[in-house]
C-alpha cells in the first residue's frame, strides 16, 4: 500500500475512533489482540463483533502502518549515518585519549572488521582442539588454519 493510500485508509477511520485506536494499539503490542484490546480497554467480545474481514482490513492497516513507520525510521537513520561518520572521524582528535580510543575503535571496526578471535573446542576425552583463523598477509581475505 502506498503511503497516500495508507494515510487515507488511517483518516477514514477517524469517524470510528474505537477501530482507529484499535489499529495503533495492535502495533503497540506487537499484533497481539489481547493487550491491544487492554490498550483501549475493549473486551474480546467487542473485537468479535466486528465482522472478520473488517478485523482482518483493520490487522492489514495496522502491518502497513507498522512497516511504513520503521521504513521512515530507516530513511531518518540513513541519512544521519555520514554525519555520524564524520564525528567519529572527529573525535580521533579528540583531547582525551579514552574518547580517542573509543573513536578509533568504532572506525577500525566498521571500516576494517573486527579482529577474529581464537576459538577453541573441547572434546569428552580432554583433548581439546584449538583452531586459529589467522590471515596469509594483507593481500588476500582467504583465512588458513594451521
Amino acid at each position: 500500500m502506498e503511503e497516500k493510500e495508507l494515510k487515507q485508509a488511517l483518516e477514514a477511520l477517524k469517524d470510528t475512533p474505537d477501530r482507529l485506536n484499535l489499529v495503533y494499539a495492535l502495533v503497540d503490542s506487537n499484533f497481539n489482540k489481547t493487550d491491544a484490546l487492554k490498550k483501549i480497554d475493549r473486551s474480546k467480545s467487542w473485537l468479535y463483533a466486528i465482522p472478520t474481514d473488517e478485523i482482518d482490513y483493520l490487522i492489514g492497516l495496522a502491518r502497513e502502518y507498522n512497516l511504513a513507520t520503521k521504513m521512515r525510521a530507516l530513511e531518518i537513520i540513513n541519512a544521519a549515518v555520514p554525519h555520524a561518520a564524520e564525528v567519529q572521524v572527529k573525535l580521533l582528535d579528540a583531547r582525551d585519549d579514552r574518547v580517542k580510543q573509543a573513536a578509533a575503535s568504532q572506525v577500525l571496526d566498521r571500516g576494517v572488521g573486527k579482529v577474529a578471535a581464537p576459538v577453541e573446542l573441547s572434546g569428552k576425552d580432554g583433548e581439546g582442539l584449538k583452531i586459529i583463523v589467522e590471515y596469509a598477509n594483507s593481500q588476500t581475505d582467504t583465512p588458513t588454519i594451521p
